[in-house]
């Protein structure tokens, strides 16, 4: 699942009567260019991590001296439609799909993050001299390259987000 996140922006969430702060920040300990994430609980803090699970579970743990994972998304209150309709209140999106070039060309780049083979990877989409490239990154690496004539037939080829 992807959420709408802003460096800087921060949430909280009380949990077995402790309230712990998620802030999102600039770069983590893989990536300088992702955003990080640390969650604060009173003068408790956990490490800068890349992504918030991690961060919330780890101070969770420390805290409550438990083995208990605690879901990022729900400390960043994804699980509640109003912080989406807060986030998005003055942000114009629209779902798209690449059927053809539609008009890109030579030089057209765009990223985003998703899962891939069970890791949070960094997709790059480009288009290079006729052809459609996708790489896919982790942790600074390329670990797949995708290329062919269409946008459509290289993400058949990856295999995923096909309702997209």
């Amino acid at each position: 699942m992807m959420y709408p996140i802003q460096i800087g922006m921060r949430t909280q969430v009380e949990i077995n009567g402790k309230k712990f702060t998620m802030h999102i920040l600039e770069g983590n300990k893989f990536d300088l260019n992702q955003p990080g994430y640390i969650c604060q609980c009173n003068s408790d803090s956990s490490k800068i991590e890349d992504n918030p699970t991690n961060a919330i579970t780890s101070l969770y743990r420390q805290i409550f001296k438990t083995q208990t994972k605690i879901l990022g998304s729900m400390v960043m209150s994804f699980d509640k439609d109003s912080i989406f309709t807060k986030i998005l209140q003055d942000i114009e999106f629209y779902s798209y799909s690449i059927k053809s070039w539609l008009g890109a060309g030579e030089g057209y780049m765009a990223s985003f993050i998703h899962i891939f083979r069970k890791e949070r990877c960094i997709f790059v989409q480009k288009f290079i001299k006729n052809k459609s490239i996708v790489e896919v990154w982790n942790n600074s690496t390329k670990i797949s390259h995708y290329e062919n004539s269409s946008p459509v037939e290289v993400w058949q080829k990856i295999g995923i987000l096909r309702k997209f």
